[in-house]
C-alpha cells in the first residue's frame, strides 16, 4: 500500500500489507484495508477474531496517517472466506464479502441457507486493545458421509474437527452386550443441548458421533465438546428435519460374479447406505443398534438416477447398524 501526499508530488508512506482487495479512508487519514489472508497475518491486541479458522479468512486492518498498523483482525470460519468491500461506520467497519463456512460468525437470529457460498455483511470493531481477542472459530461439524457442513439432523452421523478435542491415541466405538453405544470415550463427551451423543471415534483432531434424536425438538442446538472435564469447543448449530448424505461405495448385489467395477443394469437393484434422513417411525432410539422392528424415515424418500426416478423397494434403518444409518434399496429405472 502506498500513500501519496495531497500535491501528488511525493510518497507519504509506502508499506506492505498483502492480500488487500478493498480500501476506505477516514477524514483523519486513517486507511481501512480489507482482503484475504492465511496464517501469519499480524492481528493486533483485542482483535475481533484472533486467529485464522480455515485455510484463508477475510481480514480487516487500519493504518494510521503515517502508515503504521493500528488494528487488525481475521474474520471467517473453517472454509474459504473473502472480502469484496469495506466502509466506515463511525469507529467501526462494515465488511462485505462471501463465505463458504457454515460456522461463519453471525448473530443467532441469522440462519444460513443451504447455498454453499453466501454473501455476508459484518459490522465490527476491528480491534480494542483494552479487550481480549475474540474467539477463533475452529470447531467444524460435517456430515460423516459427504463431509459437507450444514445443519444438523436428528440421528445424523457427523465428524467433528478441531485441535485438542481428544486423546493423541485414537479410541474406537464401544458397544455393550445390549447394543448400546458408549457416550463417553477416553475423557471425551459431546453434548447437544446437554444430551450426550454416542461416540464412534475420538482422537486429538477428530470425533465421529451421532446427533441425538432428541435434538430434533428444537430448531437450534448448542454443541459442547468436553475433554477431561473441560469444555474445549462449543458453538450453536441449526437443526433441520433432514440433511442426507450417502456413503460410498453404493452396493450392487445383482452384479455378475467376478466383476470388479460393474455397471448397474436397468431393472437391477442397488443398495444405498447413508445418514441424515432424520427421525423414523417407530422413533429411532439414540445410541442403539437397529435390531428387531426397523424404523422408516418420517420424511418422504425418492431416488433419482440421471434425473429418472427409481422404484424404492426399501427405505429405513440399516439392519444391525446404529440408529441413524439408513439403507435404501432401489431398482434401476430404464433410461
Amino acid at each position: 500500500m502506498t500513500k501519496i501526499n495531497p500535491e501528488g508530488s511525493a510518497l507519504a508512506y509506502p508499506t506492505y500489507l498483502g492480500g488487500v482487495s478493498s480500501l476506505a479512508v477516514s477524514p483523519e487519514g486513517i486507511a481501512y484495508a480489507g482482503g484475504v489472508a492465511g496464517s501469519g497475518f499480524p492481528v493486533t491486541a483485542g482483535a475481533a477474531q484472533g486467529c485464522v479458522s480455515g485455510a484463508s479468512d477475510a481480514f480487516a486492518a487500519t493504518l494510521d496517517s503515517q502508515g503504521a498498523l493500528g488494528s487488525a483482525t481475521y474474520l471467517g470460519g473453517a472454509n474459504d472466506d473473502s472480502l469484496t468491500a469495506i466502509a466506515l461506520a463511525g469507529d467501526r467497519a462494515v465488511l462485505v464479502g462471501s463465505t463458504a463456512s457454515y460456522d461463519f460468525p453471525r448473530v443467532p437470529a441469522v440462519r444460513r441457507s443451504f447455498a454453499f457460498v453466501q454473501p455476508f455483511v459484518s459490522n465490527l470493531r476491528i480491534g480494542d486493545p483494552s479487550a481480549p481477542a475474540g474467539p477463533c472459530v475452529s470447531l467444524v461439524i460435517q456430515n460423516a458421509a459427504t463431509y459437507y457442513e450444514g445443519p444438523l439432523a436428528p440421528g445424523e452421523l457427523i465428524s467433528i474437527y478441531g485441535p485438542g478435542i481428544g486423546p493423541q491415541r485414537a479410541v474406537g466405538v464401544q458397544v455393550d452386550e445390549d447394543g448400546n453405544i458408549s457416550r463417553a470415550a477416553a475423557g471425551v463427551h459431546v453434548l447437544f443441548n446437554g444430551i450426550a451423543a454416542p461416540l464412534l471415534y475420538v482422537q486429538d483432531k477428530q470425533i465421529n458421533a451421532i446427533v441425538p434424536f432428541e435434538a430434533g425438538a428444537s430448531d437450534t442446538t448448542t454443541v459442547e465438546v468436553r475433554y477431561q472435564g473441560q469444555v474445549v469447543k462449543s458453538g450453536t448449530w441449526e437443526v433441520e428435519p433432514t440433511f442426507p448424505g450417502v456413503f460410498q461405495p453404493i452396493l450392487y448385489p445383482d452384479a455378475p460374479a467376478g466383476t470388479q467395477y460393474p455397471s448397474a443394469q436397468a431393472g437391477s437393484v442397488i443398495s444405498i447406505f447413508g445418514t441424515g434422513l432424520g427421525q423414523t417411525n417407530p422413533p429411532g432410539v439414540t445410541g442403539t443398534l437397529a435390531r428387531g422392528r426397523l424404523g422408516h424415515p418420517v420424511a418422504p424418500v425418492k431416488v433419482r438416477l440421471n434425473g429418472v426416478e427409481g422404484e424404492v423397494l426399501y427405505a429405513g434403518d440399516a439392519p444391525t447398524l446404529a440408529h441413524g444409518i439408513f439403507q435404501i434399496n432401489v431398482r434401476i429405472p430404464q433410461g
